[in-house]
């Protein structure tokens, strides 16, 4: 019998500096196989595989790729088991590096946090979370830096997090515990080649 194919999926088409490729199917991966996976540029060699280990069915291809604005990275068939008996179909990715002059630096002053509480930041662009900091409680930190920021509209969401879960958690009528506090700040549009410091306070 074939084995029914799986459809494989690129997380992210625009790498910034530091940053890999990073693939997922919907079912757990047994085996790569990298015989079966080349780049279209020659010149990018050293390709292995880093495996997720908090979920099986991602993984990340790392080599020379940072050097390079764009390439693509073909899947040949059954280059990747899956389990129970899946193998991939045949797939091109087209894969594009951002110049460290096309990115953007935010710089977060942080003002009247109470250091009795554990905070999240959370930098959300499209309704995507782009980054996450977790400050923890009695943490005296005044500065966060997000540096390597694709440029464009973003937003900072800072959750209150009491009980240090790293979650927000909403009210509890039987604990008798009330939501923790949310706040949304609206940011300036992020540009290339920027530096930009901001001073939130909750």
């Amino acid at each position: 019998l074939t084995p029914d194919s799986a459809t494989l999926t690129l997380k992210e088409r625009i790498l910034k500096p530091g940053e890999f490729p990073t693939f997922s199917f919907k079912d757990p991966v047994l085996d790569i196989n990298l015989t079966r996976i080349f780049c279209s540029d020659s010149s990018i060699s050293n390709i292995h595989v880093a495996k997720d280990s908090l979920d099986p069915r991602t993984f990340r291809l790392l080599g020379n790729f940072s050097n390079k604005s764009e390439f693509k990275l073909i899947f040949e068939k059954a280059a990747v088991q899956l389990w129970p008996n899946l193998k991939n179909k045949v797939d091109t990715f087209q894969i594009r590096y951002l110049e460290k002059t096309a990115l953007s630096k935010l710089t977060l002053k942080l003002d009247s946090l109470n250091t009795q509480n554990a905070y999240i930041l959370e930098l959300v662009e499209s309704d995507q979370i782009r980054a996450t900091r977790v400050i923890t409680k009695f943490e005296q930190l005044k500065e966060l830096v997000f540096p390597n920021l694709i440029p464009g509209i973003h937003k900072l969401r800072l959750i209150e997090d009491k009980n240090q879960n790293r979650r927000w958690d909403a009210a509890n009528y039987e604990q008798k515990t009330q939501a923790e506090s949310v706040w949304n700040f609206s940011l300036p549009e992020l540009r290339a080649d920027w530096d930009i410091a901001v001073t939130i306070k909750p």
